[in-house]
């Protein structure tokens, strides 16, 4: 067996180190989905202040408001995700998921 800098033995490391992790691909479809609500909720703050610079309505406040608030649902919830395994990162990405689903109904209509 080959010997790292440090003195102990690679060959056990190697072995797992070729396999992905556990749920990987549900973290980083949460983290992918999480990101999606902050970019659409930065792009919501952005028209809203361009429309009210020209002195139109826009979409409004209230769906400004609730496009910050569930980025911020979905960042901690991704936080969640990354940091807790098992039960808790479940929970979290089914919430992240409501989250997502609740923002596309109620303000886009999806």
């Amino acid at each position: 067996m080959a010997r790292d800098d440090h003195g102990g033995n690679r060959g056990s490391e190697t072995a797992t180190r070729d396999e992905p992790p556990k749920g990987r691909f549900w973290r980083e479809l949460s983290g992918a989905l999480a990101a999606g609500l902050v970019l659409l909720a930065v792009a919501v703050l952005v028209l809203q202040i361009i429309s009210w610079a020209n002195g139109v309505p826009g979409l409004g406040v209230v769906e400004l408001i609730g496009h910050a608030v569930a980025a911020g649902l979905a960042v901690y919830a991704q936080r969640v995700i990354d940091r807790r395994p098992g039960r808790p990162a479940l929970v979290a990405g089914v919430g992240l998921g409501v989250v997502v689903v609740l923002v596309l109904v109620l303000f886009w209509w999806i």
